[in-house]
């Protein structure tokens, strides 16, 4: 009797917007074990599979697939079921990043849009590549959007999401950010902290920022800091078992003063110390720190 275990099959599907981190996610997917191909024609993909069946090394595969290669929308799909129907198990990664974002890295990389082979200016392959790809994304499994975040950000974001290696914890990232800038994206809770005392109109303190001690104590020496402080770190100590219950992985609190450079920063950087100090794990992150 052959009581040798037989490996799954896994089969991850990137896919997403041109420019929003496709191949960095692969290169991801790579780097935790899995067997990657970039820029497959789905055609043979019922081809990749077969040879898998056959072969442990290729147990857990991740597949890219963009405009580039994708075609004709249904008939990729089509294909997909076609292996599911086969008991592959396929999840989707769905990348994506705003307009402007998106138009901003085509200019810097000088190189072109998938689309633009269809005469379209970058503004609107973007736009027409966002409605081609909509089937996709209501089917992903995973969605990332990369507007704020860089290379090394999403390879860890794409890891945590996908790895097989059981941890389900919670990656917690604290973020400050300043109004005068704009209010992030993809949050999941973020607070207004303006209505504190401002250390700003303290000639002495401005040049600093929420990382010093000064500013610290400036800060938390406010009767109005101190309550609702409290009162936020209750509310966030008492909602993170929940989230871990509904197997959330990655919980962004923000919060936003106006330039993002004292208040904020301060409450952030406290907050770090206090759930750190309660075995979670953070990732601090002060976005517009250094804007002024």
């Amino acid at each position: 009797m052959n009581n040798e275990r037989v490996i799954p099959l896994r089969l991850i599907v990137v896919t997403g917007l041109s420019g929003s981190g496709i191949s960095t996610a692969i290169n991801a997917l790579e780097d935790i074990g899995f067997f990657c191909v970039d820029n497959l024609p789905p055609a043979l993909l019922p081809k990749l599979i077969h040879l898998a069946h056959s072969n442990d090394e290729f147990r857990r595969l991740a597949i890219g697939l963009d405009a580039r290669n994708i075609g004709h929308i249904d008939t990729t799909l089509d294909v997909l079921d076609g292996i599911r129907a086969q008991g592959v198990a396929i999840e989707m990664l769905y990348l994506e990043a705003s307009p402007d974002v998106l138009h901003r890295r085509f200019d810097v990389a000088r190189r072109p849009h998938p689309f633009a082979r269809y005469d379209f200016d970058l503004s609107e392959s973007i736009r027409r590549e966002s409605e081609t790809m909509q089937s996709f994304r209501e089917q992903a499994n995973y969605l990332i959007d990369t507007s704020e975040i860089n290379v090394h950000e999403c390879k860890h974001m794409v890891q945590r999401h996908l790895s097989t290696d059981g941890d389900s914890g919670l990656l917690i990232t604290l973020m400050s950010f300043g109004f005068r800038y704009g209010v992030p994206n993809n949050v999941n809770i973020l607070w207004d902290v303006r209505f504190l005392p401002n250390p700003y109109f303290d000639i002495e303190l401005r040049p600093l920022t929420g990382k010093d001690q000064e500013i610290q104590d400036f800060v938390f020496r406010q009767e109005t800091t101190v309550l609702f402080y409290s009162q936020l770190l209750e509310m966030i100590l008492q909602t993170i078992p929940a989230y871990k219950i509904e197997g959330k992985r990655n919980l962004t609190i923000a919060l936003g003063c106006t330039g993002g450079k004292h208040r904020s920063v301060s409450l952030v950087e406290r907050l770090s110390l206090e759930l750190k100090g309660q075995g979670e794990e953070i990732r601090l992150r002060h976005r517009d720190l250094g804007q002024e």
